[in-house]
C-alpha cells in the first residue's frame, strides 16, 4: 500500500513531497498545547513505520501512524493560530480522512485529553465518536478519551 516510510502531501495540490519536520516540530514547539520534544521528533523521522503527514501551507498539519492497517492513527493536529475558527481544522480533518480513504483505511482512532474541548468538538463535528475514557493517560496525569471513526 505505501511504498515509502512517509507519505506526505500538500492536502491542496495533493503533491507528494518529503516530510520537513523542522518546519513541524517548530509548529509544534510554538503552537502546541503539548509539545513533543526533539528527540520525539526525531524517533519519528527515523522510524521504519509509516506515516502520513497532511499539510496545508500556513496553515496546519496532521500525523497518522499507519502501521496497523486497516486502521490508522492520529498521533498529532495542529492548526495555527490564526487560522483558527474559520474551518482550517475542519478542512485538514476532512481532506486528511479522505487521503486515508483512498490509500485503504477502514478506521481511525485517537486520543484526546478530556478537557481539550475544542479538539473534541472538532472530532465529534467530523463525525469520530467517543469510545471510553482513559485515566491517567497523559504523563501530567490527566485523562485521555478514546475516540474513533469508520472510514
Amino acid at each position: 500500500m505505501i511504498q515509502n516510510v512517509f507519505s506526505w502531501h500538500n492536502l491542496k495540490s495533493d503533491q507528494q513531497l518529503t516530510p520537513d519536520f523542522k518546519l513541524l516540530s517548530d509548529w509544534d514547539r510554538r503552537f502546541f498545547p503539548w509539545p513533543w520534544d526533539e528527540q520525539d521528533w526525531l524517533n519519528i523521522e527515523n522510524s521504519h513505520s509509516h506515516f502520513l503527514v497532511s499539510w496545508i501551507e500556513s496553515t496546519g498539519f496532521s500525523l497518522w501512524q499507519l502501521d496497523n492497517s486497516p486502521n490508522a492513527y492520529l498521533l498529532k493536529i495542529l492548526v495555527l493560530p490564526e487560522r483558527k475558527k474559520c474551518g482550517a481544522g475542519s478542512m485538514l480533518m476532512q481532506e486528511s480522512l479522505a487521503k486515508l480513504r483512498e490509500l485503504g483505511f477502514k478506521s481511525a482512532g485517537l486520543e484526546v485529553q478530556v478537557d481539550n474541548n475544542a479538539a473534541i468538538s472538532l472530532y465529534l463535528k467530523s463525525s469520530w465518536q467517543k469510545s471510553h475514557v482513559i485515566k491517567g493517560f497523559y504523563s501530567d496525569g490527566s485523562d485521555g478519551l478514546s475516540m474513533s471513526i469508520t472510514l
